[in-house]
């Protein structure tokens, strides 16, 4: 199943429901002794009597929903308990604990087995168990649906070894993902099988290197990240005091260094309790390196006391210390603290590209018709002809690209994920440049934060399918969003594993530029929208914006927080001032509309008393931070300032024909030396590879003279360096050379559009659409690979996408009768302010 492919909400505090089914409860006996017995010698069990301490409750069952439940989940243990006093003592301290035990199985005919383990100083173990009563799980599959239907993570304990367990094991896998329930395999007790089809179920798998050595056997493979990979399940790798490790089925294997404890008493059980802290945080929505720094953070527990569990409950010291861990999660993934804070290390995974037709986008265009690239970890190594390059010993991952050609991510400069939900729904396909915003209303409002992370997701996979790997997102509409719902919009896309800028859009002021001249028809709902009266006060959306920036920039190394606004003339100029400021604080850029329709112009003389580009240009707005999408009435003049302060832009042709406007004067803008990069806006297909072919012939039309067009060399370029520029990754992404992020994508060269390839830039431009992307990388982290999304479910999204949409419209129905209404006051004045413009791009 493959864990990330499952959608789930973002990391929250909110109790989870956790079902652990595993095996017998047992009694441990721990002998902590000066050094083991040596090879042959004889030990009395007698003379180790003194060494044992009381016997505390254990079992790998009982272990894991302990953890679980100290980790604030609501757990029910489904095992198999005897009826001798020890069991009952057992039950008690189990309730005790918070464990419901309404689920246990009772054989009378058992008893309590016990596991006498002995340890020495330096780690090592000796280990026995009673004979274990042959028991019977199948009574146990009768385990209520309610209670299936209610959980959020099933935990299975054991191998599938266990004739009896494999059967309760395969139902309750079954009946847990039609349920949407993560599955995760705890393979515990060193099994001697690893049912095969188990595994292929579920989709996390925990277990220590002895236990997951097994497993990597029974399946055929040669390493674990081979097995996670081919059996497409996330494998979690304890080993000891050296942490763990995190094999994602993309390939890529992570490391968790385990904290430094003063004093480690006794390690028995502390895989039990990674596996319940585990399985808790994924039940929560956490990432998978999350997921093991909250693991790593209760196994440091329980190797501080004698046993698998303690009698009672922890110390005040330690529930402090929990709560924090439990609060700081998706910080503790990267930025280590000294309570309880696991550090994190990646491998240095290897990825070789070889034999591909590699188009780099370098400077000097080069273009190799045999070479390999290799990847070290998530930067390009080297590139250069097949055969050519010096490679290291081994190699993770090897990608034949022999019938491929390679060339960098593309990357979308202006979208709008918030309309993917509604796309073109109840505008008729009449609405302009300006009646259409009055549409993106009933498009992004009232959505909550799943609204929002499916609409983001869904707007992700059409461009990264299209060959998109890098976007910029301003994923709201009406007003500054909530800070849930830019968290939601960045999960989705880090869940995707795409990078992106998300946008926060501030706003201080109303619009003026939606509305009519005369206000006398204008609903009050309308009003309402324009007037900003949905949004906080400025200072507080910048602490909002503070929040979520810093929280992703800690989160993740591809998503990120930009700050945005629709226009200029929704914003103060002290607020425009201050998104100068945050974009150079948190290092990213800035972003906003201008002069997409003309009535701006006019708008700009009556809020300033002169034009909008001359006044951001006073107040020191212009700077290489700032991304303007579409600039279409603009004049020359205006044009070279733009370029020498550096700004670029984002044309967005697609909309903008689609909206009946004009089409932004893009060889002008390139004859003076601006950066132009490419879009997709809204509620349009977010292919690049469309916005290149419309960009290539649109501004052809009636120009006869080839010097008057747009090149395809060119649109290549918008589409990769030049949008890489816009966003602030100049020196990162765009091009495919030593020293820069492994972001790329492979075109199948058998593809019908590729056929003859006898021009690559204008195949490219005019041909592909988007269908020939065969894999994506981003950061050297294989996120499409066959057309197929590689971590996440994309037939699941598309599924929750069709009735969320539908939900959003009929809850919208009002916004979309303003919309209709709104768009009757507007037409004549929009008409009329066409029909008497005299705008002249030379003045």
């Amino acid at each position: 199943m493959g864990p990330l492919r499952k959608s789930h909400a973002h990391w929250t505090m909110s109790q989870p429901a956790i079902v652990v089914a595993g095996g017998m409860l047992l009694l441990d006996h721990v002998a902590l002794v000066p050094e083991l017995p040596a090879p042959g010698e004889t030990v009395r069990a007698l003379d180790l009597h003194s060494h044992y301490s009381a016997p505390h409750p254990g079992g790998c069952s009982a272990n894991i929903a302990v953890a679980a439940r100290r980790a604030g989940a609501k757990t029910t243990l489904l095992s198999v308990t005897a009826t001798d006093a020890d069991a009952l003592e057992y039950q008690t301290y189990l309730r005790r604990m918070g464990v419901c035990l309404d689920h246990l199985v009772v054989d009378e005919d058992a008893l309590t087995p016990r596991c006498y383990t002995i340890h020495a100083p330096d780690g090592t173990k000796y280990a026995c168990m009673d004979a274990l009563h042959p028991v019977d799980m199948t009574r146990a599959a009768s385990l209520g649906d309610e209670v299936l239907n209610d959980c959020d993570a099933v935990v299975l304990v054991g191998g599938g070894e266990d004739d009896s367990m494999r059967e309760v094991h395969a139902d309750l896998a079954m009946r847990a993902g039609q349920s949407r329930a993560r599955i995760v395999l705890a393979i515990c007790g060193t099994p001697q099988t690893v049912d095969r089809e188990l595994l292929l179920a579920c989709d996390v798998a925990i277990g220590n290197e002895t236990e997951v050595a097994v497993a990597v056997a029974q399946t055929g493979c040669n390493t674990p990240a081979q097995l996670a990979r081919e059996a497409r399940v996330t494998l979690f790798v304890t080993r000891g005091s050296r942490g763990s490790t995190v094999c994602e089925p993309d390939a890529r294997s992570r490391d968790v260094a385990a904290i430094d404890i003063p004093s480690t008493i006794d390690p028995t059980g502390a895989g039990d309790a990674y596996a319940g802290g585990a399985a808790v945080a994924l039940a929560r929505g956490a990432t998978t390196i999350e997921a093991a720094c909250l693991g790593t953070a209760l196994a440091s527990f329980a190797v501080e006391r004698t046993g698998a569990q303690t009698r009672g409950t922890l110390s005040r010291r330690d529930h402090r210390a929990l709560r924090c861990s439990l609060r700081n999660i998706p910080r503790m993934a990267r930025c280590p603290s000294r309570h309880r804070g696991p550090a994190v290390m990646a491998n240095e995974a290897t990825l070789l590209v070889q034999g591909g037709l590699i188009v780099t986008m370098d400077r000097q265009g080069t273009v190799l018709d045999r070479g390999d690239m290799l990847v070290v970890g998530s930067r390009v190594d080297a590139v250069g002809p097949v055969g050519s390059l010096r490679l290291p010993l081994s190699i993770d991952e090897v990608i034949d690209a022999s019938e491929m050609l390679v060339m960098p991510g593309l990357v979308n400069a202006h979208s709008h994920s918030q309309s993917a939900l509604s796309k073109l729904a109840r505008s008729r396909d009449h609405t302009n440049v300006i009646t259409a915003l009055w549409y993106g209303y009933a498009h992004g409002m009232n959505r909550d934060d799943r609204d929002v992370y499916v609409s983001t997701a869904l707007n992700g996979i059409q461009a990264l399918r299209s060959g998109v790997t890098t976007i910029i997102d301003q994923m709201w509409f009406g007003g500054a969003p909530p800070r849930s719902a830019v968290s939601a919009a960045a999960r989705a896309y880090d869940d995707l594993g795409m990078r992106a800028r998300v946008c926060y859009d501030f706003v201080d002021r109303e619009s003026v530029t939606i509305l009519p001249d005369h206000l006398g028809e204008v609903p009050e709902l309308a009003l309402e929208m324009s007037n900003n009266l949905t949004s906080p006060p400025l200072a507080e959306q910048v602490a909002i914006y503070r929040d979520a920036a810093s929280d992703w920039r800690a989160r993740s190394d591809v998503v990120s927080v930009s700050p945005a606004s629709g226009t200029a003339l929704r914003c103060s100029d002290g607020l425009l001032c201050t998104l100068a400021e945050l974009a150079e604080e948190f290092d990213t850029v800035a972003t906003l509309h201008m002069l997409e329709h003309l009535k701006e112009r006019t708008s700009a003389l009556s809020v300033w008393g002169c034009d909008e580009i001359e006044h951001l240009g006073r107040i020191g707005f212009l700077n290489d931070r700032l991304v303007l999408a579409h600039v279409i009435w603009v004049t020359n003049s205006e044009i070279d300032v733009l370029a020498e302060k550096g700004v670029s832009v984002a044309h967005n042709p697609e909309l903008n024909l689609r909206l009946g406007g004009a089409l932004a004067p893009i060889r002008r803008m390139l004859d003076a030396g601006l950066n132009v990069a490419l879009g997709t806006d809204s509620a349009t297909d977010q292919s690049i590879f469309g916005a290149m072919r419309l960009a290539s012939l649109v501004h052809r039309i009636g120009k006869p003279n080839p010097a008057d067009w747009v090149y395809a060399t060119e649109t290549l370029r918008m589409a990769t360096t030049g949008g890489a520029k816009a966003l602030g990754f100049e020196e990162v992404i765009g091009s495919l050379e030593a020293g820069r992020e492994a972001d790329f994508i492979c075109l199948d060269l058998a593809s019908p559009w590729l056929v003859p390839l006898t021009d690559i830039d204008t195949r490219l431009a005019f041909f592909e659409s988007g269908r020939g992307v065969d894999t994506a990388v981003v950061g050297g982290r294989i996120v499409l690979r066959g057309g197929r999304l590689t971590l996440i479910d994309e037939s699941s999204i598309v599924e929750e996408a069709t009735w969320r949409g539908s939900q959003l419209r009929d809850r919208n129905r009002d916004l979309y009768e303003m919309a209709e209404t709104m768009t009757a006051i507007l037409d004549p004045e929009v008409q009329a302010l066409v029909a008497e413009s005299r705008f002249d791009p030379e003045q």
